[in-house]
């Protein structure tokens, strides 16, 4: 059955066991670092908890019968719509950077200075395929229709929210600038309701803001 299908109650013991999962994968395999294998890579650290909750949540939608939103339809109004959301996303994103936020984001800063150790290369992945995928599939798959299916601006904005802080804001500013880019993944995801439209337009936001900042 379709995730979006379930019944309310349903999707939100869903979304309350996805962010459970979520936080105690990566609290757990940070804890299994520091007691027992001392790995410095975080970013490494990081995609690792990213892709075991996402194997872990695949892997119990499959057991369930459950299926997500991923499909695909594609025509030149919806490309266009993609494309127009991502550059605004991207455009908020160097707005906000520019007059709103001094210095980097405090998550952004932590990944890129282990990029600077490590990989550049390695955080590129991460931020324009690995995040953009368990982000969307946990933020609008999930969470998004976790809230009642009448209340689609409730649910789009609520959703926003939880995204902005799970980036860890350290102020006001960087909040707003987490939960607008995640209006404009979710009003992508609200229009199409498809993961995959919205997977396409976070990671062409990444991937702009990383071509920004690699160009400064």
């Amino acid at each position: 059955m379709e995730f979006s299908r379930l019944s309310f109650w349903k999707r939100l013991g869903w979304g309350l066991l996805a962010l459970a999962l979520f936080v105690g994968t990566a609290l757990g395999l940070f804890w299994v670092n520091k007691h027992y294998v001392h790995m410095t890579n975080v970013l490494l650290l990081t995609m690792l908890a990213d892709i075991v909750f996402f194997i872990l949540m695949a892997w119990l939608f499959k057991w369930r019968r459950i299926r997500m939103g991923w499909h695909v339809k594609v025509d030149l109004f919806q490309i266009l719509k993609l494309l127009v959301f991502s550059a605004l996303a991207a455009l908020i994103w160097e707005i906000f950077m520019n007059f709103f936020i001094t210095g980097e984001p405090r998550n952004q800063e932590v990944l890129l200075r282990e990029a600077g150790k490590h990989s550049f290369w390695l955080f590129a992945v991460f931020a324009v395929g690995i995040a953009p995928v368990v982000e969307e599939f946990l933020f609008r798959g999930i969470l998004f229709n976790a809230f009642p299916r009448k209340w689609p601006t409730v649910a789009l904005f609520g959703s926003s929210a939880l995204f902005g802080l799970f980036h860890g804001p350290e102020s006001i500013n960087t909040f707003f600038l987490y939960a607008g880019l995640g209006v404009i993944f979710g009003t992508v995801y609200k229009e199409t309701r498809s993961l995959f439209f919205s997977v396409l337009a976070h990671g062409a936001c990444n991937a702009m803001a990383l071509a920004a900042l690699f160009l400064r």
